[in-house]
């Protein structure tokens, strides 16, 4: 998909040297493991809230 990022974030290993330069990535790392698996729709360089649950994402994703 043209301009789209997919960011696959390994708790276990973060890129940490990325995330130096990057704060949405810093910002997901710094939440750390007290998240659940989570999906967010970012636009026009605003991310929103986190999505874990399937359903609520399929009807978001078909406005992109």
């Amino acid at each position: 998909m043209p301009n789209r990022v997919l960011i696959h974030l390994d708790p276990s290993d973060p890129p940490v040297e990325l995330a130096k330069v990057n704060a949405t990535l810093r910002s997901l790392i710094e939440q750390g493991q007290d998240t659940r698996p989570n999906v967010r729709v970012c636009e026009n360089f605003t991310c929103g809230l986190p999505i874990e649950d399937v359903e609520e994402l399929k009807k978001i994703l078909p406005s992109y």
